[in-house]
């Protein structure tokens, strides 16, 4: 196949021909190099075996997939198989979809219980998490592009009936939320009444909390209690560990080392909101603080 044209040198391509076939022989290595990784975490993890068309059951819908492209600011280059959510059915491909994430009260709680305490943090970021959710239901998939490219052209004859649940799944985020959980509560974590997402853990070696979003998790506690509940995380799911919390959610964090003070703030969002409605706000009356909501001063 032809190379095809991309978007830019500085855009991120926006399907699996254009990554492949990206006009910059750097980048297109690394795409390359990224979309096999994503194969290969995928098939090591036993997410879908490859099955005969002839054995999908009568009225199953095949669902399609496609491929999502991120260069990361750190200079990683992501690639993420993602399934075509939308194509499944209700009460057949999926029953339950709904999965909580971390408060941003609990959030900034957490971060106070940091100072207060002088608290250690660190970010744990589970690796392509939604992988190791398992799923209740039987889902059928058609070969994603890319396929024959890395391994082999399996034919028209061959589907996937994946096993383990896929970014783009109406249920991944519900499926890996309850493997985490579990896993959690196995390692003595007990789950906070006002918010799920809150694990925490008291043993001698002190308190470790937990606040977890979809793959991204805030460990807060004792130094000794986090390196060991990271050591025992490390030994089920393939983790990155951060060890200063610097930024979470898009959120900056910084706390100073005497733990005296801390503050967190949104720049990049911020800088993205000001460079696309830039000249929306020219001559638009500033204010250092803002208000709350609902909240009139009367001139």
């Amino acid at each position: 196949m032809s190379a095809v044209t991309n978007t830019g040198q500085n855009d991120e391509p926006r399907n699996f021909q254009e990554a492949w076939y990206h006009q910059n022989p750097e980048k297109r290595q690394n795409w390359r190099v990224a979309i096999c990784k994503a194969f290969k975490d995928m098939i090591r993890r036993g997410v879908w075996d490859v099955v005969e068309r002839s054995s999908i059951p009568e009225g199953r819908r095949l669902i399609g997939s496609k491929w999502v492209f991120k260069e990361k600011r750190d200079g990683r280059f992501r690639a993420r198989l993602v399934c075509l959510g939308y194509s499944q059915i209700p009460g057949v491909d999926f029953c339950n979809n709904y999965s909580p994430v971390g408060n941003d009260i609990t959030f900034r709680v957490i971060m106070v219980l940091q100072l207060v305490y002088n608290f250690h943090a660190v970010l744990l970021d589970v690796k392509t998490a939604f992988l190791y959710g398992k799923l209740e239901e039987e889902i059928y998939m058609e070969i994603p592009t890319g396929y024959k490219e890395v391994y082999a052209d399996p034919g028209n004859d061959k589907v996937l009936v994946l096993k383990m649940a896929m970014y783009g799944l109406v249920q991944a985020a519900r499926q890996w939320f309850k493997r985490l959980s579990d896993i959690l509560i196995t390692l003595g974590f007990n789950p906070c009444e006002s918010d799920p997402c809150l694990m925490y853990r008291i043993d001698k070696e002190g308190l470790c909390i937990i606040l977890m979003y979809m793959d991204d998790n805030l460990i807060v506690g004792s130094k000794k209690a986090i390196d060991k509940a990271t050591k025992e995380i490390k030994e089920i799911f393939s983790v990155m560990v951060s060890p200063i919390a610097t930024e979470y959610l898009g959120c900056e964090i910084n706390v100073a080392e005497n733990y005296s003070s801390g503050w967190i703030g949104q720049p990049d969002l911020y800088k993205n909101l000001e460079k696309k409605f830039g000249n929306m706000l020219k001559g638009q009356q500033t204010t250092e603080t803002p208000s709350t909501p609902v909240f009139h001063v009367d001139s």
